[in-house]
């Protein structure tokens, strides 16, 4: 197996985890010569993608990568509640609510703050069952920590509410939850 250079070590841990896994498909060594950026690159591509991983990983906190991430569906892996259901708060209309495997975990431990990374998504379907209306989506930016805040209405998704941070119109709202998260564990499997 190769070792790491220091250039490779400086890279995310999903770029070195590419690096070696193409040395050790390869036979060789790529380097540092074969391009740390395109290996960031192609490893933000893995990173970002629709989290199929029980989101391990989270997709980008862009409006518009958050849009393509409901938009995909992967999140349908995930914990969710039983079924649809009368939405208890703003909302409105009938929901359901998935979260990755990261805030499961947190909520199931009784924190009261959750992990970056955390990230609920709220299925919205309006006045039925069969038809999704929208997504909303609550993500603990990996990065950052910060709180980011996702409403996106089908079928284009045009002009979503995003917000960042905890001044916002959504986080008013959330500020009753644990953390910014209303989901109760009891909901969740």
């Amino acid at each position: 197996m190769a070792v790491l250079t220091a250039a490779a070590r400086r890279v995310p841990l999903a770029s070195a985890l590419l690096w070696a896994l193409t040395a050790a498909c390869s036979g060789s060594d790529p380097g540092p010569s074969s391009g740390a950026a395109d290996l960031a690159s192609a490893a933000a591509d893995l990173v970002t993608a629709p989290g199929t991983d029980g989101g391990a990983t989270s997709p980008s906190t862009t409006a518009s990568a958050l849009t393509d991430f409901v938009k995909a569906g992967s999140y349908k892996t995930w914990k969710a509640e039983p079924a649809i259901h009368a939405s208890t708060g703003p909302h409105g209309g009938n929901v359901r609510t998935y979260v990755n495997d990261v805030l499961y975990a947190s909520l199931k431990a009784g924190n009261t703050s959750h992990p970056k990374g955390s990230i609920v998504v709220k299925e919205l379907y309006g006045s039925g069952t069969s038809s999704l209306t929208g997504h909303a989506v609550d993500i603990k930016d990996d990065q950052s920590g910060e709180w980011v805040f996702y409403e996106g209405f089908a079928p284009g998704y045009s002009s979503p509410y995003y917000f960042r941070g905890t001044a916002n119109f959504c986080a008013s709202c959330h500020a009753p939850g644990l953390d910014y998260v209303l989901t109760k564990p009891s909901a969740l499997p």
